[in-house]
């Protein structure tokens, strides 16, 4: 179906008057009355003398019929088509040459009737050619005669039959042996049924988008969106999400309504299949597109199928949680739901031919033809092509299938009969292969963890994903999660599985092993079981020791470790109250333990904040439980004694109140090598602690360094 003649009328021919034209009307006038000839009868039989030529006007939808007898006299038909077909009654050629009668009779036919419905009177005096047209009836012809078909849906169509030679009488004859050969003739199957003799013939095809859109029509867009205070709606979704939207879609358009809470977005897809729908790469109107990305995923609504791409309506693109339109390309999901598609009302194929395993067309919408394309009455490559397409033109269908190992689309012509047109050639279908074994290792009990591993893994139709569904039995399948198993460096496949995804139930576990391969069709391979026992928790009972640590005399400080810390009830916090024995409890102090890395309490004590008391120490142990409740664990004592540095410079004249000893070296153990008495005095340059006294030293008049305990 050609365009390039659209959008022109052009004056084919003038009409010479000759001198003795008066005589041509008369004679044409006794030929009036010859038998009226409809295309609709299978009998009758127009003759063609000379070229009769139609032009299609697209802009205002006119058909131009210019009959020509030779090469300069012609008489024009015009035809308006709307919305109804008319042509133009009682149109007469007289030739001074030969005869020419053309008596149209009007009928109006409305567009969704079949245009054949016009009869149309031709006589001419000439040799008779004829064309057998589907519906049996005889249409005279030129070479190259093109008919084009259309499908019902395709409205508006006007059909214009021209016909035309070259100027001579002997082009006459070549034509009606051209006419003979079918393949030469190029004949195609005509959307009408009534046509002249045309060297071409055009259909002005209008074809709609197919979009069935409905806009923002969802009931609940004014509700909020505040995370306080959302709405659930009838299918117990969170209202002004793309789950509730796309499921009202499919309530109130396809009649079909989902069932309850049926997750977010990125769940559909995994579970439709589980419930038997048919889940594929192949969108149709009315289906739903499915994205699982891991995260929440996504659902939408599609109104039209374009090719490869898909136009979808949505909520909450983008988080906006409001009404969006867009057209993308159909990989851009994961797939798409059949629940029950507008199409065909079902997800089960209707046609008893091989279900369309391996086609990667929508099951309807409208095709675009990029090169011929034959029509064809069944769906063979050996049936002969009734029609065909050209490049630039589009067809709606309502079907496609696989049959005679090509994907073919299908619709209903206007003669009622159904139509078939080979797409893509696939190859033959490869039944799926898959394998896989299932192992589960480094399950943990007491953990609650095991990891699913998956060896030995083929395909021979590829493998895009390996998905691991795991639930536990308690409860049904509430707790599934589809996990997605990663790929190893030793081409195995693997999942971590811990029990606090799967709340924390125990028990028995059931793992299934599903491949995705390269058609996008998911594929079960095998499953598993395996038990998470209960563990026996050990009665806790109040325990807690007390440990004495890093003990200093001199500077009066100890360190207390709690280890082996454990209440029935918990611990929310450990205190630890010590004081002297000195004076009773008058320098207690509630120290709170601080917890250490190896999972002990520490606090450290200084003789200073218990007003310098020497001797016995009283240490207790408490735990502050989760409920509250303060209890006591244990006790225990130790000695602090330290020793004050006396109150005398670092240097100076230092008075003896009794006998000293005087050392080599700051050692009690170190010999006497002299003594000063009470009362004597010395000069001294230094004072240190060694050996658990204060030492005051100086140097002697031997000049060797000596040594005297004063504390």
């Amino acid at each position: 179906m050609k365009n390039q003649n659209f959008n022109k009328e052009v004056q084919r021919f003038s009409i010479r008057k000759y001198s003795f034209g008066v005589a041509s009307v008369l004679l044409g006038c006794f030929l009036f009355n010859v038998a009226n000839v409809s295309a609709d009868e299978t009998t009758s039989t127009s003759t063609v003398s000379s070229t009769t030529e139609s032009v299609v006007s697209h802009s205002d939808k006119m058909i131009n019929s210019n009959v020509e007898n030779n090469s300069k006299n012609n008489q024009a038909v015009d035809s308006g088509v709307s919305n109804k077909v008319s042509i133009v009654d009682n149109v007469q050629v007289h030739n001074k040459e030969k005869s020419v009668s053309v008596t149209v009779q009007t009928k109006p036919v409305e567009d969704t009737k079949p245009i054949s419905e016009n009869r149309v009177t031709s006589t001419v005096s000439t040799s008779n050619v004829q064309v057998e047209h589907e519906n049996n009836s005889s249409v005279s012809s030129t070479p190259d005669m093109k008919v084009k078909e259309t499908s019902e849906s395709n409205n508006n169509i006007i059909s214009s039959t021209a016909s035309s030679t070259q100027k001579g009488d002997n082009n006459v004859s070549k034509n009606k042996n051209n006419l003979v050969n079918k393949s030469s003739n190029q004949l195609k199957e005509g959307a009408t049924k009534t046509m002249f003799a045309s060297k071409i013939a055009r259909h002005a095809l209008a074809v709609n988008n197919g979009s069935v859109a409905r806009g923002d029509d969802y009931p609940w867009k004014h509700d909020s969106v505040d995370p306080n205070n959302r709405q659930i709606d009838k299918w117990r979704l969170y209202t002004r999400e793309c789950t509730s939207f796309t499921a009202y879609r499919l309530s109130s358009v396809n009649h079909f309504e989902l069932p309850g809470a049926y997750g977010n977005g990125g769940q559909w897809g995994g579970r439709a299949r589980r419930e038997g729908y048919r889940v594929d790469m192949n969108p149709a109107k009315g289906s739903v597109a499915w994205l699982d990305d891991g995260s929440y995923g996504h659902v939408a609504w599609v109104s039209n199928v374009i090719g490869n791409n898909v136009e979808i309506e949505e909520y909450n693109y983008g988080f906006t949680h409001n009404y969006h339109i867009r057209t993308v390309a159909k990989t851009a999901f994961s797939g798409y739901i059949h629940f029950k598609d507008l199409a065909g009302g079902t997800t089960t194929p209707s046609e008893p031919t091989k279900p369309n395993t391996g086609g990667t067309l929508p099951s309807s919408g409208t095709y675009h033809f990029t090169d011929r394309k034959g029509i064809k009455a069944e769906p063979k490559i050996s049936s002969p092509d009734l029609a065909y397409y050209d490049n630039g033109y589009s067809v709606t269908y309502d079907k496609t299938l696989i049959a005679d190992n090509y994907e073919w689309i299908s619709y209903i012509s206007y003669s009622g009969h159904r139509r078939y047109i080979a797409i893509n050639k696939i190859a033959t279908p490869v039944t799926p292969v898959v394998k896989g074994t299932i192992n589960i290792q480094n399950k943990n009990d007491q953990a609650g963890t095991f990891d699913v591993v998956i060896t030995n893994v083929s395909s021979n139709s590829g493998l895009k994903e390996v998905q691991v569904p795991t639930w536990s039995t308690q409860n049904g399948q509430d707790d599934i999660i589809w996990y997605r198993a990663t790929k190893q460096n030793d081409g195995t496949y693997k999942v971590s599985v811990n029990i606090r995804d799967h709340k924390n139930n125990r028990g028995e576990y059931n793992i299934h092993l599903y491949y995705v391969i390269d058609n996008g069709k998911q594929i079960g391979v095998g499953g598993t079981k395996t038990t998470i026992a209960e563990v026996q928790t050990p009665a806790v009972t109040l325990t807690g020791t007390i440990n004495i640590q890093n003990k200093n005399n001199q500077t009066g400080t100890f360190d207390v470790v709690i280890s082996n810390v454990a209440s029935p009830n918990g611990v929310k916090e450990v205190k630890v109250p010590i004081w002297a024995s000195q004076n009773g409890q008058d320098d207690i102090i509630w120290y709170r333990a601080t917890k250490q890395n190896d999972g002990t309490y520490k606090v450290s004590v200084r003789a200073s904040d218990h007003k310098n008391y020497q001797g016995e120490y009283n240490i207790h142990l408490y735990y502050v439980q989760n409920d509250g409740k303060l209890v006591g664990v244990t006790g225990t004592k130790t000695d602090v004694h330290f020793i004050t540095k006396p109150a005398i410079p670092d240097r100076g004249v230092y008075t003896f109140t009794g006998r000293s000893s005087i050392k080599a070296e700051p050692k009690i153990s170190s010999p006497e090598l002299a003594y000063y008495e009470a009362g004597n005095t010395v000069n001294y340059d230094k004072v240190l602690f060694a050996d658990g006294h204060y030492w005051i030293s100086y140097l002697s008049f031997s000049g060797n360094r000596r040594y005297i305990s004063i504390a």
